[in-house]
């Protein structure tokens, strides 16, 4: 199935460009938040009370998905601490809840939230029903998982799908890990990452985005970025 790409965001995130696939019909809002296991979101993990004034912040922004962040821009700020990292995330999407976001927890291997199972138990234990799972096809390529582990995840749980290319070497160290996936992902076509197969894995109307940032881009705008993703 062809898809047109479009802008997806604004700002220094430029590498991100929609693939226009067909969205899960508004069921919550047609919004998303997402609380990744890193820098920004995973603060809302490190036993903080999530910023109640965050899910109205996300839908004053206007964006789809929106994204909220939390805490300090870079580094790791998740929570080693299970049980509170899960009530923080229930406490987190309860407070979306009256905005129509849904947040989408992201695992990262480099993180306390390595894998796809890390994210689904927690998901399971946060027991909150506008809860979802943000499925990076790196994240999932690093953590030792495969587009056969996606196909068995209830397609109900998937909030979103990031795409990028990637080398088929797998970095080796939490140093060599962080730097791939923050500036050295590639497009699709240029590596080796499974990437029809991850797409064929995921419910039909799963929002799917790409997440490719890398320097060499940088000097190009995101019409350019856009053509040459495509």
């Amino acid at each position: 199935r062809r898809h047109e790409p479009r802008l997806y965001g604004e700002g220094p995130p430029a590498e991100r460009l929609r693939l226009g696939r067909a969205r899960r019909p508004p069921d919550h809002g047609g919004r998303h938040a997402l609380a990744r296991g890193r820098s920004g979101g995973g603060a809302l993990l490190r036993g903080q009370l999530p910023d109640r004034t965050l899910p109205d912040r996300a839908v004053r922004a206007g964006r789809d998905p929106a994204r909220i962040r939390n805490g300090p821009g870079r580094g790791q700020h998740d929570d080693p601490d299970r049980n509170r990292a899960i009530d923080n995330f229930a406490r987190l999407c309860q407070a979306a809840r009256p905005f129509g976001l849904r947040p989408a927890l992201e695992f990262i291997p480099y993180t306390e939230i390595k894998t796809l199972a890390h994210a689904i138990d927690m998901l399971q234990a946060a027991n909150a029903t506008n809860a979802g799972l943000l499925l990076d096809l790196l994240h999932l390529s690093r953590s030792g998982g495969s587009p056969e582990d996606v196909a068995h995840v209830p397609p109900a749980l998937i909030a979103l799908a990031h795409v990028c290319d990637a080398r088929a070497r797998i970095p080796r160290t939490v140093a060599e890990l962080r730097r791939e996936a923050r500036e050295d992902r590639m497009y699709p076509g240029e590596g080796a990452l499974p990437i029809k197969a991850f797409l064929a894995a995921l419910p039909a109307e799963t929002p799917v985005a790409l997440e490719a940032p890398n320097p060499r881009h940088a000097h190009l705008s995101f019409a350019e970025r856009a053509r040459l993703a495509y």
